[in-house]
């Protein structure tokens, strides 16, 4: 049986049962779920049952989105996102008691126990989360950091469905023999045996509680693992080239200083995980961590988000917003593609920069703030400066410490430790897959124009359509960049071909090929029809 969360602003509002009723929604007042917003049509769309399957039929003029997509009838499944105007509908399954979710942490870096110098192994210790959350379903997933961030937030290593959870609530630190549990100032608290703390040491088994969920853990007894030595990692970065070492240097000196710092390189070499190091190095470290991409949205939204609004500044600001450089206060603020800022937003973040204070859109009070700023972009800023596009004044005010990072072109004698690192992520639990020979070759001699990004989405395909731990060069199925700019047709078949692959190698089942390819059951189908894929031998439960 499935449910409906309804939320608006980031906040759940509303939990709903799908059951034998239609639910109709819309501005009327004749409907089950009725929203007061113009965007909303007065029957906007109904969901309903019809044979042990859900679905939803749009009646509106503006339309209703499904996980981003514009629809007009489609079957729902747990998981989907329906946006509605400033509505979101989550489906979620519905549960009659406290679902157990669970989490492994497979840290890299770890404290040693014992080593063996030959093998260049290291016996580690794990740490397993147990999370109970009223509003949370089965999960597993493996973390690889020894600073975990809990709250309700994307952008959190344990992200905890409820309401109650602040978005950036506490963190774990791993650290050697300890472990320390920080609340960071979440709203309602952190709790250890009842009592609220700050900051607090942890024993090796035990739990703690946050919002109305319970987080057991346990440190598992020591297991072998590869041993990082200190110039091959510097905490999730891999590298052993002279350009990565003198990375981890320049980043090890910033991280200690409030010195602005400007990442450069090309898309996919890893920029945000740099500016994550340099906060985790930093005194900053149990503070917030805030990115926004200024490339990704358009100007008007940027500047909300940056600078927040006062309630009534425009059209649909319904109450007060706290901008991120708010949000960031004590922590660092992580500017990523800031070559794509308008040239009206530099001028204020350069207002910002000088000044240390904010002003709300709409706001006439001056908030002081206390920020690390971290800026990073893949395009040449001297040459965006000569072309009017980028101002001057902005480039030298960021501009102070400059961090490039190496194509991975440009450092291909590292492709198998970080082939090696990433299959420890990416692959599930009970598995351990190794690359051939061949294959190693093959990563060697491609170019890699998407970089690090490209190499792991290779082997997560890999991963997918390889049946044993063995992955040879037929499984990689590497795409070179140029098909992925070829005709539409080329494009279509590329993709067409990908898909009949995995939905063989899962016997047809959709279910199991949504799961692998990370998308919604309802996504895969669409697919499916759109392309013309025949499923031959469906499995039973399909």
């Amino acid at each position: 049986m499935l449910e409906l969360t309804i939320q608006r602003g980031g906040r759940q509002l509303i939990r709903r049962p799908i059951g034998i009723d239609p639910i109709t929604i819309g501005r009327s007042r004749s409907n089950a779920l009725r929203f007061l917003d113009d965007e909303i049509s007065r029957e906007h769309c109904i969901i309903y049952s019809d044979n042990g399957k859900t679905f939803l039929e749009d009646l509106s003029t503006n339309g209703t989105h499904i996980n981003g997509e514009l629809t007009r009838h489609s079957e729902l499944s747990a998981g989907d996102r329906i946006t509605i105007g400033p509505w979101t509908l989550n489906v979620i399954k519905r549960v009659t008691a406290s679902p157990t979710k669970t989490v492994i942490s497979n840290t890299l870096a770890t404290h040693v126990i014992d080593s063996n110098p030959t093998h260049k192994r290291a016996k580690s210790r794990r740490i397993e989360f147990t999370i109970e959350s009223p509003n949370s379903s089965l999960m597993k997933r493996r973390l690889i950091s020894d600073n975990i961030t809990l709250g309700s937030d994307d952008s959190c290593d344990l992200k905890i469905d409820d309401a109650f959870v602040s978005r950036k609530h506490c963190r774990i630190i791993n650290n050697g023999n300890e472990l320390q549990l920080i609340d960071l100032a979440s709203t309602n608290g952190t709790l250890v045996d009842k009592i609220r703390i700050s900051k607090t040491a942890l024993p090796p088994k035990g739990h703690f509680n946050i919002g109305q969920s319970t987080v057991r853990y346990i440190r598992t007894k020591p297991s072998d693992t590869v041993l990082q030595r200190n110039d091959q990692a510097l905490g999730r970065m891999i590298g052993t080239s002279k350009m990565m070492l003198e990375v981890f240097s320049i980043i090890k000196k910033v991280a200690s200083s409030d010195a602005i710092a400007c990442i450069t390189g090309e898309s996919g070499t890893g920029k945000e995980l740099a500016a994550k190091e340099i906060h985790d190095h930093s005194p900053r470290h149990d503070k917030p961590f805030v990115a926004i991409n200024c490339g990704a949205m358009p100007s008007e939204i940027i500047e909300s988000q940056l600078f927040g609004h006062e309630r009534g500044a425009f059209t649909g600001a319904l109450e007060r917003s706290v901008g991120l450089f708010e949000q960031a206060h004590k922590g660092t603020l992580f500017l990523d593609e800031i070559g794509e800022m308008p040239l009206h937003l530099q001028t204020r973040l350069l207002r910002v920069i000088e000044e240390r204070t904010v002003r709300r859109v709409g706001g006439r009070e001056e908030i002081p703030i206390d920020v690390r700023i971290i800026c990073a972009t893949n395009r040449n800023l001297e040459s965006l400066i000569r072309n009017g596009i980028f101002r001057e004044d902005l480039f030298f005010r960021i501009y102070i410490v400059p961090i490039h990072l190496p194509s991975l072109r440009e450092r291909k004698e590292e492709i198998p430790i970080l082939v090696e690192h990433m299959l420890s992520i990416l692959s599930e639990p009970g598995r351990d897959p190794i690359l051939t020979t061949r294959a190693i070759k093959r990563l060697h001699d491609y170019s890699w124009p998407g970089n690090v990004r490209e190499l792991r989405n290779t082997l997560k395909r890999a991963l997918a359509l390889c049946e044993k731990d063995i992955i040879d060069v037929d499984d990689l199925q590497i795409i070179p960049i140029q098909n992925h700019f070829k005709k539409e047709s080329g494009l279509k078949e590329n993709e067409r071909s990908y898909l009949i692959n995995i939905l063989q190698n899962n016997r047809n089942n959709i279910s199991m090929t949504a799961k692998k390819l990370g998308i919604a059951r309802t996504t895969l189908q669409k697919k499916i029809q759109k392309y013309r894929i025949t499923l031959s031998n469906k499995s039973p439960n399909e």
